[in-house]
């Protein structure tokens, strides 16, 4: 039930902002912090979205909060290939991913953290590094295969 919570607190936070954009055009002026916020309640929504308790979910609220983030993340876009671009580009990428959350065995675990070193964040840097290692073809490395001497993540649990 504590899933379930998570995920409706992250859409409430998302429908909160999206009404400040609605009324006040909030994007064109929130802080970048506002739109990594966003970003994090985006990636708890996707990640729990595609979890065992998924059944349990409004995911048309889901899916409405976590395109409503790429909305105002496009709308607080100044430069092409700013963090509010990025994040829209990379937010959509990742929802319409099939390999996210696979793992090597073929089975799928989005609840569990590949980088839990980034805090609060983490779960953002972890949905980073899937969508680095598909789209943009770089290395995860974190799967302990990597030749730098970079120790094997351990399996944090949302």
């Amino acid at each position: 039930m504590k899933l379930v919570r998570i995920y409706d607190l992250a859409c409430t936070a998302i429908e909160t902002v999206a009404r400040l954009e609605e009324s006040q055009s909030y994007a064109e002026y929130a802080p970048m912090d506002v739109i990594k916020y966003l970003m994090l309640a985006a990636v708890a929504i996707l990640k729990i979205g595609r979890c065992h308790v998924r059944q349990s979910l409004n995911s048309e609220r889901g899916k409405a909060a976590y395109f409503a983030v790429i909305r105002i993340a496009r709308k607080a876009t100044v430069e092409p290939a700013d963090i509010a671009a990025r994040t829209s580009t990379i937010l959509t990428h990742l929802w319409n991913s099939k390999t996210i959350f696979k793992k090597e065995d073929g089975t799928f675990d989005s609840l569990s953290l590949r980088c839990g070193s980034r805090f609060a964040m983490s779960m953002t840097f972890d949905c980073l590094w899937w969508w680095r290692t598909e789209f943009a073809g770089h290395p995860n490395p974190y799967d302990g295969k990597s030749g730098n001497g970079t120790q094997q993540a351990r399996n944090y649990a949302l």
